[in-house]
């Protein structure tokens, strides 16, 4: 089934931040970057759970709840994962219609 992916705005400005910066310093990277985050993210609507869970990892399920509870998003029914693209963490949760990026970190940050 192919799900509606929604991106938090939060999610969005975040990345942009950090294709921003990354772009100072070597623009084709930053496109490199975003041509890959957004091809595999795509694969997201039909396989979800490609992701692994984030249950285990308190400090991510925090901030992933946290994020939910600021979006107001129904998350009863979301399931939690995370996928790795090129050193960036996107959390995420899905049901059986949508997917719903909820937050993204560099693997390097301090509070990931």
């Amino acid at each position: 089934m192919k799900r509606k992916l929604i991106w938090t705005v939060p999610v969005l400005e975040d990345f942009e931040r950090q294709i921003k910066y990354l772009g100072d310093k070597s623009p084709a990277a930053a496109r490199r970057l975003v041509q890959n985050v957004f091809s595999r993210i795509i694969v997201l609507k039909n396989f979800p759970e490609i992701g692994r869970p984030i249950g285990e990892y308190e400090k991510a399920r925090e901030k992933v709840e946290y994020r939910i509870a600021l979006e107001s998003i129904p998350a009863t029914d979301l399931k939690l994962k995370e996928l790795l693209i090129d050193n960036y963490v996107f959390m995420y949760g899905f049901n059986e219609s949508e997917v719903v990026i909820l937050f993204v970190k560099h693997q390097k940050q301090d509070d990931y």
